[in-house]
């Protein structure tokens, strides 16, 4: 007789309790270190707290360059009929508001949420276009539960938080490259106040056409304009500086040494998302009342995804919060599956394999059909 599968607040908690063992062992490392280079022990704190601090901060910067380079399409009542009555009942059923629906167009079908974004203006959920032409409504009803419940669990930022306290050795020093980068931002928005036209680096022609939108005439006086141009192109030129020259190596630098310092992090944030996958899964079962609808979408998406080939996925992949299958693509053949296994790909995994999480569903549908 099988097990019945662990509770999902209890996975997390375990999750939870390897996120926090790892973050202690790592500063206890660093305290030490600093003891014995003859420096004060709270020292090795810092990074811990700085990785906190600014992690509210970094999480709107992703969000922020999320957006801009999904270019999603506000889905409105008129434009989907259907799938706004699916969300307006799952409103009705969890009491929370309904989330703000974009569209994206993409050969991926996939769903991804957003708990919050700039701006204070509220969650939101991505479905590609090809989601949305696989699904029935069932089926549909089923995966946007899913993502109601990522969004009512606040699942982006408790994992940007996680993140930050175990992989500061690779986030802080990429976080102050990045601060000092979005400088560029605010210097092109002065910019385009004195009637000069710069377009920032991070934001790209979206980012351009808000700030043409913002200031479509000058409102600095040319006598002033001209020589407060000045300053701002020396400034710029800094950052330019920077980000082409020391910035670029300190990263490639960070990003390789970051990296195998943070593996045992990278290892317990990844088995800390899986954990919340399988909490939305539960989440979204006992909504809608029917496991097996979202057995069957996770079934239906998983063979689109991976009927994609590589090269087309990774042209097709949107970038953004937590999506509901997996868009990695399993091993082709024994080599790729032995350099997997040797940079422990397995542990770093975002989502539980299809079989656990369909076999969670069966139990799920069993127990129900029982207790009926």
């Amino acid at each position: 007789m099988k097990r019945p599968p662990t509770a999902p607040h209890r996975l997390i908690v375990r999750a939870w309790l390897v996120v926090l063992g790892v973050t202690a062992v790592y500063a206890a490392l660093v305290c030490l270190l600093m003891v014995a280079l003859g420096l004060p022990w709270w020292i090795g704190v810092l990074p811990v707290a700085i990785a906190l601090v600014s992690a509210e901060w970094a999480d709107k910067l992703v969000v922020r360059s999320t957006i801009t380079q999904l270019n999603p399409k506000a889905i409105g009542a008129e434009d989907d009929p259907r799938l706004h009555a699916v969300a307006d009942r799952l409103s009705a059923l969890t009491g929370q508001p309904k989330p703000q629906l974009f569209s994206l167009d993409s050969r991926e079908p996939n769903a991804y949420s957003l708990s919050h974004r700039p701006g204070g203006r509220g969650p939101a959920v991505h479905l590609t276009t090809a989601l949305l032409e696989r699904l029935d409504n069932d089926q549909l009803e089923a995966v946007l539960a899913h993502e109601y419940a990522h969004i009512a669990h606040r699942d982006q930022r408790l994992l940007v938080y996680a993140h930050s306290m175990t992989c500061w050795a690779l986030e802080v020093p990429l976080r102050l490259i990045m601060a000092m980068l979005d400088l560029d931002r605010p210097l092109c928005r002065w910019a385009h106040m004195c009637g000069w036209r710069w377009t920032p680096v991070e934001g790209g022609v979206p980012a351009r056409n808000e700030l043409v939108f913002r200031y479509p005439m000058p409102i600095v006086p040319r006598v002033l304009a001209v020589p407060a141009i000045v300053p701002l192109a020396i400034a710029r030129g800094l950052v330019f500086i920077w980000g082409l020259g020391p910035g670029i190596a300190l990263a490639w630098t960070t990003t390789f040494v970051g990296t195998l310092l943070s593996y045992p992090g990278l290892i317990a944030c990844s088995l800390l998302t899986r954990h919340r996958e399988l909490a939305a899964d539960t989440a979204a079962a006992r909504t809608t009342g029917s496991p097996a609808a979202l057995a069957s979408a996770l079934s239906s998406l998983a063979e689109g995804v991976h009927s994609i080939p590589e090269k087309d996925l990774r042209a097709s992949r949107p970038r953004t919060g937590e999506s509901i299958v997996s868009a990695n693509q399993p091993p082709k053949n024994r080599t790729e599956r032995i350099v997997g296994y040797f940079f422990l790909a397995p542990l770093l995994e975002t989502h539980p394999s299809p079989s656990v999480r369909l076999a969670r569903l069966e139990h799920m549908s069993r127990s129900a059909a029982r207790g009926a």
